[in-house]
Order: structure tokens, then sequence, then C-alpha cells
């Protein structure tokens, strides 16, 4: 993590700063991958409040989740928690591909962030979003930027003063002009510990 903020403070003055106000610290990720990516999916666009919530419920039915256990379950079990019906679809097709070893969750940690973002992209109600945040929390993956996350682009609006919320592309430009790779998952974190404030 040294290397990051020497890194991230010496190419952009404004993360140094905000590094600076707000100590730069990795999230604890679970060992349990399938786990994580669950928490992930709940987390697709809901406040931080309703998403836990939602999540205790569901570990609370799946306290060692496994494909098997959350596939015999059922629906009606699932969306008992408080699941949406899409988010329901996507966490069965996920059980699904795992079980029938269209993807092996366990190995994905030895293969490529592009490889990855394919193959979780393949599952239905996972994109760009849910992938890059995967890879970044659930992977600990170094140069992570979740370009289209509305948090990270109103950090980005407030820290760089534009008048209004850049898009993605504008996003990735202002990365790559700054110099934030390779360590643009630090430079993520450092944008949404600013929002704490």
């Amino acid at each position: 993590m040294y290397q990051a903020i020497r890194h991230l403070s010496k190419n952009d003055k404004i993360l140094k700063g905000i590094i600076s106000r707000y100590p730069l610290t990795r999230t604890a990720s679970t060992d349990d991958l399938l786990e994580s990516l669950i928490k992930i999916i709940i987390d697709q666009q809901l406040s931080v409040a309703s998403a836990q919530a939602i999540a205790n419920r569901f570990f609370n039915q799946f306290p060692d989740p496994s494909p098997e256990k959350i596939l015999d379950a059922g629906t009606e079990v699932l969306r008992e928690s408080g699941l949406s019906r899409a988010k329901t679809t996507c966490i069965q097709d996920l059980c699904k591909k795992i079980i029938y070893k269209e993807l092996n969750i366990n190995g994905l940690s030895q293969k490529s962030d592009f490889e990855i973002k394919s193959e979780l992209m393949q599952i239905r109600g996972i994109g760009e979003w849910t992938a890059d945040v995967f890879l970044l929390f659930g992977l600990n993956r170094p140069d992570i930027l979740p370009a289209g996350d509305l948090a990270l682009r109103k950090a980005v609006m407030n820290n760089y003063k534009m008048k209004r919320m850049p898009d993605r592309e504008e996003v990735k430009i202002l990365a790559q002009k700054n110099g934030w790779s390779p360590y643009r998952s630090y430079a993520s974190l450092s944008l949404w510990n600013s929002l704490k404030n």
C-alpha cells in the first residue's frame, strides 16, 4: 500500500490531499468468493443501509452458503430476504454456472482482470460495475477503476471542482491524465473515502 500512496501522491495533488485527510486502508475481504460476489450483487443500485439489511437477512438464511443450498431453497425463500426478482435470478444463475462447472469461482484468482470480467459478465444480471467491484474488493486487484459508479463520479465532481457529474469515460480520462495506474483501486478507495464527510 505504501507504494500506491507514494505513486498517487506524487502524480495527483488532489488525491494527495484526500489521502492525508482520510488515511487509506484496504477493506478486509472474505476468503469465500461466492459470499463476496453475492454481497456485491445485493449492493447493486441500493443504499448502503438497504443493501446491508438485505445481506444480513440473506446470510442469516444461508450462514454457510453453497450453490447447492441456495438453489435448493427456491425462489420464494430467496425473495423473503428482500432480494428483487432480478437479483434472485442473478444469484440463481451464478449458482447454476458453478454447479455445472461453467464457472470455477475459486479459480478466478489465477486469471487476468480481463478474463475474470469476461466470465462474470456471462452471468445474467452481472454487468461491468459488479465485475469491477468484485475485482477490487473480492480479489483485491490493485488497478481497478469502477468508472460508472455513481458515488465515485460524485467524488470526482466534488474534488476536481467540476460543474457537473462526469460520465464513465470522463472518469477514465481523468485517471489516465493524472497517472493513477497501476493503482487505480487505491485512487477509487480514496475518492470514496472523501465522501465520508
